[in-house]
C-alpha cells in the first residue's frame, strides 16, 4: 500500500475529468494515482501527496521521459493560476483527452457514441471575449488566494491590454460592435445578426466557435416549427427565425428575456416569446418538429423526459449529467458532437441529436 511522501515511478495512461493524468501503480492490487499537470505518455517520478478512499494523488518530482504531447506552457502564470488546466499539453492531445472522457461518461450509462464528431476551436489561445477578474487576477487552483495576472493566454488581446495593467475587479467583455472593452453591455455577430448581451448574464465566451455551434444546431433542425428552451438572449432563436423557422422561445431569467426581445426587434425578426420557467412549461411539445435544449450546468431536471417532439437537440456544458438524462428519457441518441468551446481547460461542451423512440 502506498503512503504519503512515498516516491514512485509512474506512467500516465489516461486523463481524468479533473484534468489530472492517471497512472496505475502495480501493488498487490492495482492502485490508481492521479497527477496534476501530467500528460498521457509521461513517465514520471512522483511523490504521493494524498490518500483517498479508492485512489491516491501525487505531484511530479521529476519527468523521467516526457510524452510526445507535452509542450512548454506559453504563460508564466501556469500552475499558479487556476484558469488553465492543459497549457502543458498539445492541442491535439487535449481534443483526444476530451473525446476519451466523453466516451467514458457515455459508457458508464450504457450509451453508444458510435457517431461522434469533434469540432476544434479555430483559435485555441486568446479565444475568450468575456472574463471575470478579482483585484487584477484569478484565483489559484482550489484556493481563494488571488494570483496577480500580467497577461492571460486565454482572453482577447483587447481585454489583456485594458484589464490587467490595473487591479480591477469585475466582469468585462469585448464588444465587437464598438471594438472596445465593456463592463456592462456588449454585442457579438452571428452571420450578419448582431446580438446584445450583458456581461453579468450567460453568453458563450468563445465567439468564433459559437458561430460554428449555432450553424451546427441550425443544420440539425428538422421541420419548420421549433421550440427553443433556455433560449437566453436568442443565440439559437434569431438564426433559426432568420432561416424561416417558426420559433417559440422560452426563457425564465428576466434580463435574458429582455435581451431576447430586444435582439429580435433590433434585427427585425419575429418569434413567439415566453417569459417562463422552463420546468413549469405546459405546452404540447408534440406539435413542434424540433426542440432545442440548452440548460445550465445542472441539467434540465426532468424536462427532457417530459418532451414528445420527434427530434431534440440537447446542447450541454455538462455532458456527464446530460447523458444520464438521455438514458432515462424516451429518446435515443443518434449523433454526438464534441464542441471545444474551452481550449486549455478540462471543460466539455457537447451537442446530442436525439430522436423519439419508436413504440
Amino acid at each position: 500500500m502506498l503512503s504519503i511522501g512515498q516516491v514512485i515511478q509512474l506512467e500516465i495512461t489516461s486523463i481524468a475529468s479533473t484534468g489530472f493524468g492517471r497512472g496505475v501503480f502495480e501493488d498487490e492490487t492495482p492502485l490508481s494515482v492521479f497527477v496534476p499537470y501530467s500528460v498521457v505518455g509521461d513517465v514520471l517520478e512522483v511523490e504521493i501527496t494524498e490518500k483517498k478512499k479508492v485512489y491516491f494523488q501525487a505531484r511530479i518530482k521529476k519527468i523521467i521521459s516526457p510524452s510526445k504531447d507535452r509542450q512548454t506552457p506559453v504563460c508564466q502564470h501556469f500552475m499558479k493560476c487556476g484558469a488553465c488546466d492543459w497549457l502543458h499539453m498539445t492541442y491535439d492531445a487535449q481534443l483526444r483527452a476530451k473525446e476519451s472522457l466523453l466516451r467514458f461518461f457515455a459508457k458508464k450509462v450504457a450509451i453508444d457514441l458510435s457517431s461522434l464528431t469533434v469540432l476544434p476551436s479555430p483559435q485555441p489561445l486568446h479565444y475568450r471575449d468575456k472574463v471575470r477578474v478579482t483585484n487584477g487576477g484569478f484565483y489559484q487552483r482550489q484556493s481563494h488566494t488571488i494570483e496577480p495576472i500580467s497577461s492571460c493566454s486565454l482572453i482577447h488581446p483587447a481585454l489583456n491590454k485594458q484589464v490587467f495593467p490595473t487591479s480591477s475587479s469585475g466582469v468585462f467583455a469585448y464588444d465587437y460592435a464598438d471594438n472596445k472593452v465593456s463592463s456592462s453591455w456588449a454585442s457579438y455577430d452571428l452571420d450578419g445578426l448582431k446580438l446584445l448581451h450583458h456581461v453579468n448574464g450567460f453568453v458563450q465566451s468563445n465567439t468564433l466557435l459559437n458561430q460554428e455551434l449555432v450553424r451546427l444546431v441550425c443544420s440539425k433542425v428538422v421541420g419548420d416549427t421549433v421550440l427553443d428552451l433556455y433560449c437566453g438572449n436568442g443565440n439559437f432563436t434569431l438564426p433559426l427565425a432568420k432561416q424561416g423557422c417558426a420559433v417559440t422561445a422560452v426563457e425564465g431569467d428576466k434580463v435574458g428575456f429582455s435581451l431576447l426581445c430586444a435582439n429580435l426587434k433590433n434585427n427585425d425578426l419575429h418569434a413567439t416569446v415566453l417569459h417562463q420557467d422552463v420546468k413549469a412549461l405546459s405546452l404540447d411539445t408534440s406539435s413542434f418538429d424540433t426542440v432545442i435544449l440548452d440548460p445550465p450546468r445542472a441539467g434540465c431536471d426532468g424536462v427532457l423526459s417530459s418532451l414528445s417532439s420527434s427530434r431534440v437537440i440537447y446542447v450541454s456544458c455538462n455532458p456527464q449529467v446530460a447523458l444520464k438524462e438521455i438514458r432515462d428519457s424516451p429518446y435515443i441518441l443518434k449523433e454526438t458532437f464534441l464542441v471545444d468551446l474551452f481550449p486549455q481547460t478540462r471543460h466539455l461542451e457537447a451537442v446530442f441529436i436525439l430522436e423519439l423512440k419508436k413504440e
